[in-house]
This record gives structure tokens, C-alpha cells and sequence, in this order.
């Protein structure tokens, strides 16, 4: 099997607003809802791989936790259809966002892996826009490991992570959209042939190296990952690209890091463009109905008073002064919000 035999592709929509401004960041952390769509044919049948939606879909939690955003499914739906599960025949399946789509939370929708043998896309993902709240994620990809062809389900790989980060507003570092990014960066010794452009063009971000789409230029073997090529910018300077960034092309094996960059422009998207803010479930809203009251007050004293292990969930909603822990002093500013 040749490795360029295997064809996804993971893109985002149309950009939202200027993609280079960035206000300054004021959450430290936030929750955003969610709701899984599976799309099934009309007689039921659905092909994912058992589990790789909840396995993915938990590398994808806990991804984003770290960086301090927490995604919590708030419902899982099924949609019956040939239309939409067989969408190579059909053309994508944008009427998803016209039908089933839900503007107060991300819509995850899930597809099957289709058959393709009339096509050469063997997997797809994308973002209908940037920032937004809906991407949806299809199909299978094979690559080499260890010089073997390993197949992977895009649902359970690092794909929904990456399409996550479009609709947070992330580009990918190899975008040319805006034009080629020089290699260069602020600290590096001043060229006066070669201007620092990462400011206003690839991803516009500085912290993410210059790049090329890396896809299926890096390996892994024996738990390595690697990237052999010597390419050069427009100024003779050689690429070195970040093989382990979420919004690259890299192998599935190798993406695991956002830069700060990255996380500092995701947090603006969701706090200040409203597509994505209208997703954010408010500290404090512990059952989650859209107002804060005094059921949220007995909610949380009942956490406070329980001797059980508190949730992720429980835990970000509740916590209203970010010392990690649920006390007397979160249900008083509790009570203060609401009286405010």
C-alpha cells in the first residue's frame, strides 16, 4: 500500500472576524457545552469503530483540560439518513448545520467510515467556520508505523482535537491563506533580506514555527517521531517545524501540544466572538438552565456537605474564587453573584 494512497483532509470554513487581532486575555479558565450527533443510515447501520468516538472524544477532554477549557457533553443525539451518512455520494454535508444544529453549544457530528471505493477521500474533518461551533469528523486514514500500515479511525485519533482549535479560532501554522511565512522569528538575528512576517501571515501567530502542510512527511518509529526533509522559505531559511502541534498535519501518533500562542487565541475566540461565547456555560450554573439561582446555592452546598470524590464539572462550575476546592466561601460569592 502507498503511503499517498490515504487522502484526509482537515480544514477549516470561512474565517469570522480579522484573524490577527487578539484582545487581552481575561479567563483563566472556562466550561463550553457540547453535543455529540452520530449519523446513521436510514436503516440504522452506523460503522465507527465500537468505542472511538468516547475514546476520542476523551483524549479530546482531557486535551483541552489542561489547557484550561473544560468540554462537557451536555446531550448525544442520533440522525437517521442516507444522505448524510453516505455524503461522498451526495456532496458534504453542510445541511447539517441548517437542521441539526444548536447555537448555544459545539456540535460534534460523527461519521461513518463510508465506503470509498469510487473516491480517493478516505477521510475527512472540517469547521464550518473560524471560530464557530460545528465540525464534523468521517472516515479512516492508514499510515506507516514502524513500517507497517496502521489504519485509524479519525474519530479516535487527534483530529477532533484539531477541528475543535478551528472553531476556537485556531489556523494551521502552514496556512498561506495570508500569505508565506518566512522562517525568522523576533528573537532570532535580524535579517535585512528577510522581513519577520509571522505576525501577519501563515497562522499569525509567532510561537508556531514556519511550516509546510507536514502531511505524510513525519514518521514514527519505535515511539520516535520524525521529520528528515530540508526545505527552505522564500529567504533560503531552512523550515524546522513543530512535528507535535495539534493544528498540523503531522502524524496521528505525534500531534500532543498547543503553544501558548495558541491557547491565548483560543481563550479570545470564545470569550469575545459570540458564535463561540454563546457555548460557555457560566461559573456558578451548576445545573446548567442558563440562570443562576438558588437551586444552584442548595446544589452546591449539597457538594460541600457530600463526602463523595467531586466531578470535573462540579468542580470548574462551583469553585468561584479558582482555589480548587468547593467551600463556605464559594456558596458566599455564590450568593453575592446572585444578589448583584
Amino acid at each position: 500500500m502507498n503511503q499517498t494512497h490515504s487522502r484526509w483532509e482537515c480544514q477549516p470554513g470561512n474565517y469570522v472576524g480579522e484573524p490577527s487581532q487578539m484582545n487581552e486575555r481575561e479567563l483563566e479558565r472556562v466550561v463550553i457545552g457540547a453535543k455529540i450527533w452520530k449519523i446513521h443510515n436510514d436503516d440504522g447501520l452506523f460503522e465507527m469503530t465500537d468505542n472511538a468516538i468516547e475514546n476520542g472524544f476523551n483524549d479530546l477532554i482531557n486535551t483541552y483540560k489542561d489547557v484550561g477549557i473544560l468540554v462537557n457533553i451536555v446531550d448525544e443525539e442520533n440522525i437517521y439518513s442516507d444522505s448524510l451518512y453516505y455524503f461522498a455520494s451526495y456532496a458534504r454535508p453542510f445541511e447539517l448545520m441548517q437542521s441539526y444544529s444548536i447555537d448555544t453549544l459545539i456540535n460534534f457530528y460523527y461519521l461513518p467510515n463510508i465506503d470509498y471505493t469510487e473516491f480517493s477521500l478516505t477521510g475527512y474533518g472540517q469547521a464550518f467556520n473560524l471560530p464557530g461551533n460545528e465540525l464534523f469528523v468521517a472516515g479512516n486514514e492508514c499510515v506507516y508505523v514502524d513500517g507497517n500500515v496502521e489504519c485509524y479511525d479519525l474519530a479516535n485519533s487527534f483530529i477532533p482535537i484539531h477541528e475543535l482549535g478551528h472553531c476556537f479560532g485556531l489556523m494551521h501554522p502552514h496556512s498561506i491563506t495570508y500569505g508565506t511565512e518566512h522562517v525568522i522569528r523576533p528573537d532570532d538575528v535580524q535579517d535585512l533580506l528577510c522581513e519577520i512576517n509571522c505576525y501577519d501571515s501563515g497562522d499569525f501567530l509567532c510561537d508556531t514555527e514556519a511550516s509546510n502542510s507536514l502531511k505524510n512527511d513525519v514518521s514514527y518509529s519505535n515511539e520516535e517521531c520524525a521529520y528528515e526533509l530540508v526545505e527552505t522559505d522564500l529567504c533560503e531559511d531552512i523550515y524546522t517545524p513543530q512535528i507535535d502541534n495539534f493544528m498540523s498535519y503531522t502524524h496521528f501518533e505525534c500531534a500532543n501540544s498547543f503553544t501558548q500562542n495558541q491557547i491565548d487565541r483560543m481563550f479570545d475566540r470564545i470569550e469575545n466572538y459570540n458564535i463561540v461565547s454563546d457555548t460557555i456555560i457560566d461559573i456558578g450554573d451548576l445545573d446548567n438552565n442558563s440562570e443562576i439561582n438558588i437551586f444552584d446555592i442548595l446544589i452546591l452546598i449539597n457538594i460541600i456537605l457530600s463526602d463523595q470524590v467531586i466531578d470535573d464539572l462540579d468542580l470548574w462550575l462551583g469553585d468561584l474564587n479558582y482555589d480548587n476546592m468547593i467551600d463556605i466561601i464559594d456558596a458566599v460569592q455564590l450568593i453575592d453573584l446572585i444578589l448583584d
